[in-house]
Parts: C-alpha cells; structure tokens; sequence
C-alpha cells in the first residue's frame, strides 16, 4: 500500500493535469457502470416493493377488525409513506429509461458516419389551451424551425467523397465518440455541464462541428420518435446553435449572440411545448423583448424552471470559437453563455445537461466553469482509432 502511493505521489509530480485527467474519465466511466447497474436493481427492487405493498394491505385489512382506529390510522400512514418512495422511485426510472434509450446513438453515430463514408463514391403538435396557439406564436417571432436539422445536414455534407475525408483526423472524432465525459454527459441521470476544447484545426467544419452536428442530429430524431410514441414519462428536449455555420456577423441574420439566444429560446417552446401550460406560454408571448439578450435568456430560465422532473433539457452551442469576434459579438456571447450557466447552477427540477465546444480554446469563455468543468481533449490523438481507409472498409 506505501508503494502505491508513492507511485501516485510521483505520477501527480510527473503530469498532475494528466493524472487529474484520467481520474475524471475513470470517475465517468464508473456513473455510466453504476447507472446501468442501477437501472437492474431499480427493476428488481419495485418488484419487492410491490410484493410487500400487496403483504401491507393484507395485513392492514385483517387487523382493521381488531385494533383500535389509531392503529389504521398508523398503517395509513406506513402506506402512504411507502407510496410516496415509490413514486419517488418511478420519477428516477423514467428519467433513467429515457436516457438509457438514448445510449445506442453513441453506436448510432460511428455507424452513420461509417455509412456515409462507405456511400460516398456513390454519387404532435398540440395546442397548448385554449387562446394560445404555439404555431402561431412562433410564427410571429419569425421561429426557423429547420434551422438546426439544415446546419446538421450541411455538416454531414463535408463528408461525401474520399477526397474530403482525407482532409479529417479520424481519431479525433473516434476520440470524441468514445470519451467516458461526453458518454456520461449525454446517459447518465444527473445535471451536466461541459465546456469543451477539441484540439482540432480552427476551422467551420472541424472534427468537433462533424461529431456535434451528428450528435445533435440523432438527438432530433430520437425527440420526432418519442413525440410519436411517448411511451415513457419523461421527454428529452434538444436545442442546439452552430455558430461556425452563421460565422458572418454582416451577411447572415442568424449570425449574432441576440439570434443565438433567440433561437434556443424558441426551440425550446417548440419542442417543450407539451411540457408548458398555458399561462407561460402567455408570459413568453407577452413579454419576451426581441433583440434583447436579458429578456430571451430571463424567459428561457422562466420556461425551463417550470418543467418537472421528468423532462431533461439537452443543449448543445457548437463552434463558440466564431462567435468571439469582433469584440461586440463576443462580449454579447459571453453574456448569453453566463446566463445558461447561471440557469444551470440554479438546479432546476429538470435535468440540464449542457454542452458548449470550440474547435480550439474559448479563452474568453473559460472564466465561467470551474476547473472540472472544462474537458481538454490532447492535441495528438494515439493512433489508436480508425484511420480513413480503414473507415471506409468498415461495415455498419
């Protein structure tokens, strides 16, 4: 035992923020084991405790003709005792369920992006209540409802052809798909909050944007599925922004800090609106200011803090890199990325997971997480992962 620790002393000497590193990644690995663990034992307990509620009102009804009314009133209170932690349960296991339905994307996204790269040289909506329209109101604040599935799909676009997946470093993105932090961010049932540094080259289309963008894709089509089929209790609600696809502050509309948060806001009305009733509705509609970043992001917390438990709020702001230039820009992006992470802190009921990336590092952003916040991916990735060819080879 003093040998090991001397030889963790000396590895902390060596390389403390490497060592620091792989304990954080050991520490996701074992929330995503102990989740998936725990969802197993989660189903055997609720099945003892229903065995042992069916026991209670056995034993409660024989005893009823016997004992004095103070005693039922005890066993009333047992009951309802239990009652309640089984409720309590349930609200974990459908939190749980949903997310444990997400895990496949991870095998989904390598087998999309294998897919592509295999094809490439083959050339509910309801009503919130009665007087309030969502459609409509999304409508009148000019709601782009395709905006992040076409930013995604352009993404994708980059990787058709051998001759553009030359230009990526493959196990950049293995890297990125496999990372025990991003895995545990995405699956495991509790609030998170990521700012991420790929290492990669500064550029719109990095290998960062291409894993996000079919992250974020999947994450869209899993929210159409469970809006057909809900089935489960809890819902997941994607909202995502890629800045390096509205880079140009002058030309494109949707190329500010204020749109950003705009949009995010609206996405989130949209695809929460079975989640929100009528009076907050009514509150976005009324006095949501346009344009003005502390009324949007004031709203966005106001409709977050009234989901409850069941709904997990998943947000994804890629490429803050673009966003940081010139000053103006990049002081109104700090300021909406402040006021997320001040709505995340707050620790509504919801689950928030948030994730905000840059091909390079955001140093003007950083100020804003704490050390274990921030996810440093190495500049040199082993090559350990798939090279091109070999990913061209690969079967789905």
């Amino acid at each position: 035992m003093a040998f090991r620790g001397v030889v963790t002393g000396a590895k902390l000497l060596l390389d403390p923020s490497g060592f620091i590193e792989k304990l954080r990644d050991h520490q996701a690995e074992f929330k995503l084991a102990a989740q998936s663990f725990g969802a197993h034992l989660s189903t055997l307990a609720m099945k003892t405790d229903l065995e042992t509620m069916q026991l209670q009102y056995t034993t409660a009804f024989a005893h009823a003709k016997i004992n004095s009314q103070l005693e039922a009133l005890v066993n009333f209170k047992e009951e309802f005792q239990v009652r309640q932690t089984q409720m309590e349960v349930r609200e974990h296991n459908t939190r749980v369920e949903v997310l444990e339905s997400i895990r496949p994307l991870l095998n989904n996204l390598m087998n999309s992006l294998q897919q592509k790269a295999i094809s490439a040289p083959q050339t509910h909506h309801l009503e919130a209540g009665p007087h309030v329209n969502v459609d409509e109101i999304l409508t009148e604040f000019l709601y782009e409802r395709d905006l992040v599935k076409n930013d995604c799909s352009a993404l994708a676009k980059l990787l058709k052809g051998k001759h553009h997946l030359a230009r990526y470093d493959m196990n950049r993105i293995s890297a990125l798909s496999s990372h025990p932090q991003l895995r545990a961010w995405l699956t495991v049932d509790e609030p998170s909050l990521i700012l991420l540094n790929g290492r990669a080259d500064a550029r719109q289309d990095s290998e960062v944007s291409l894993y996000t963008a079919k992250l974020v894709y999947q994450l869209l089509e899993h929210h159409r599925a469970q809006t057909r089929q809900s089935s489960l209790g809890g819902a997941v609600i994607p909202l995502a922004f890629f800045c390096g696809q509205h880079r140009d502050w002058q030309r494109d509309d949707n190329g500010s800090p204020e749109e950003l948060a705009m949009s995010l806001l609206l996405q989130l009305v949209d695809r929460g609106q079975h989640h929100l009733d009528t009076d907050i509705l009514r509150t976005f509609r009324d006095h949501t200011i346009g344009g003005d970043i502390v009324s949007i992001c004031s709203m966005f917390g106001r409709l977050v803090s009234s989901f409850g438990r069941e709904v997990i709020v998943m947000v994804v702001i890629d490429g803050l890199r673009y966003f940081a230039h010139p000053p103006d820009r990049g002081h109104g992006t700090k300021v909406v990325v402040s006021r997320l992470v001040e709505i995340h802190r707050r620790s509504p009921q919801a689950t928030l997971k948030f994730l905000f990336t840059s091909p390079t590092k955001s140093h003007f952003l950083e100020d804003l997480f704490t050390e274990e916040e921030v996810l440093e991916m190495p500049r040199d990735i082993p090559a350990t992962g798939m090279e091109s060819s070999q990913w061209l080879r690969l079967k789905s």
